[in-house]
């Protein structure tokens, strides 16, 4: 399963996130960025770059 780069924001992550999910890449953002604020700055963006090396590109 691959994400469609026209959909990328930053490194594509939410839109990989959503196409393997089947949720809205809306959605998938607001998680994200709730997920910011909840577990914090450093911890969210290690899981970021964490994500988008290990998610796969088409």
């Amino acid at each position: 399963m691959y994400y469609q780069r026209s959909r990328d924001m930053l490194l594509g992550v939410c839109a990989r996130l959503s196409e393997k999910s089947g949720l809205p890449v809306l959605l998938v953002r607001i998680i994200a960025i709730v997920l910011f604020f909840k577990i914090g700055p450093l911890a969210m963006s290690l899981l970021y770059l964490g994500l988008a090396i290990l998610l796969p590109r088409s």
